[in-house]
């Protein structure tokens, strides 16, 4: 543009002209494809330049080719003279870090500088004179090999350039804390401890990232920062927390492992104790055959770590004894025994769940004494026949 002509090329190609003032304020907006928030149209804008030069067809073409990683213009400006060397014959890098290593090419018809590293050739740039190795990030020494060819019109020249990569920046180096035992319901936080920090900061990768994993029992979880809130157990048993730490190069990875003890008491007495360590993926599985009686249980699921018993769940007043079904309409549930209830109830009779037919009664997950009638609710109640069912048969064979 300039004072009374403005031209609009596409492509390099004249697509409209017009004669306005231009008196354009500094700064000012422009809008492309639209205006305001009318916006209509549909395709890609690659780049857009105001210029007081009008560039052709080609010129625009040419400058789009050569913007690429890996330019697809054809051929270079060939050089008089056969010269072919690189400023660097070898390169030692600390990882993280990169280096610009250029070429003299006088002649050539066509370059590519080629990275060779784990057995595989990589093209990473075409016709240029320059390349800047970037280094890799890396937990050991590492060697790779830069090699830089050129096609002359009678012959093929290249020149390897040997690369070491020393390693430079520490991996996180830490440790888990967690509380050792939880209920499952107050909420508990898992902590990494990174010892290495310091020395991760003065290399400028000081900021890592964290996946943490839980494996044995569902739970449901939070990842705040970099911690680990446990909100809430979904069961009881071994659970194992796992987490993957990196600050830019290989993860690195911790456990918190622990072993599981479940103890049985008869009457307050310890009836057995079972003891196992879990298996691949944390699984575990007690079976402890109980004895049939009037007789209260009670288990305890332990775990030990560093020396230390840690109770992480209870299950108290249990039974064993025989199981019955009464199956059957309004008859079965035998209700209707007058105004008052009768006196009569026993911790050794038990019923689940509840009579009721509503949806959430229906589905009610619930261990309690049995009861002939329910007042407030329907919960335990198996009615007057199914009560003296139950005195019959505690009474006569001494068994839940």
């Amino acid at each position: 543009y300039e004072k009374g002509d403005s031209r609009v090329y596409v492509d390099g190609v004249l697509d409209g002209n017009t004669k306005p003032i231009l008196d354009i304020p500094t700064p000012a907006r422009m809008w492309i494809g639209g205006w305001y928030n009318n916006y209509n149209f549909v395709g890609d804008v690659d780049e857009v330049r105001i210029s007081k030069v009008a560039r052709s067809a080609d010129w625009i073409k040419l400058q789009y080719e050569n913007q690429k990683p890996m330019q697809t213009v054809t051929g270079l400006l060939v050089e008089k003279g056969d010269t072919f060397s690189v400023s660097k014959k070898d390169l030692a890098i600390n990882e993280g870090k990169s280096e610009v290593i250029t070429a003299e090419v006088k002649g050539a018809q066509k370059m590519y500088w080629i990275l060779k590293k784990d057995g595989m050739d990589t093209i990473v740039a075409v016709d240029r004179l320059g390349f800047n190795f970037e280094a890799p990030r890396v937990t050991q020494d590492t060697k790779q090999m830069l090699q830089l060819k050129a096609i002359f019109p009678n012959e093929i020249k290249t020149i390897d350039i040997p690369i070491t990569i020393t390693e430079d920046i520490p991996e996180p180096l830490f440790t888990l804390k967690a509380p050792l035992q939880w209920d499952g319901r107050e909420t508990i936080e898992v902590v990494p401890t990174i010892s290495n920090q310091s020395e991760m900061t003065a290399k400028g990768a000081g900021k890592a990232s964290f996946l943490w994993t839980v494996s044995g029992l569902a739970v449901i979880k939070e990842v705040a920062g970099d911690k680990l809130i446990l909100k809430r157990g979904q069961n009881s048993g071994k659970m194992t927390v796992t987490l993957a730490m990196n600050n830019g190069g290989a993860q690195t990875t911790k456990s918190i492992t622990v072993e599981v003890t479940l103890k049985v008491f008869a009457d307050e007495k310890v009836f057995k104790t079972e003891t196992q360590k879990p298996g691949a993926g944390g699984i575990y599985a007690f079976t402890v055959k109980l004895k049939p009686g009037l007789i209260k249980y009670r288990i305890e699921l332990i775990t030990k770590k560093d020396g230390k018993e840690v109770v992480v769940h209870k299950a108290e007043n249990l039974v064993c004894g025989d199981a019955y079904l009464i199956q059957g309409q309004s008859n079965a549930v035998a209700t209707d025994i007058g105004k008052e209830d009768p006196e009569f109830s026993s911790e050794w009779i038990r019923s689940f769940g509840s009579t009721s037919t509503s949806p959430d009664g229906s589905r009610l997950k619930y261990w309690g004494n049995a009861i002939h009638r329910g007042r407030k609710n329907e919960n335990a109640q198996i009615g007057y026949w199914g009560m003296e069912l139950g005195r019959r048969l505690v009474e006569a064979h001494k068994v839940p």
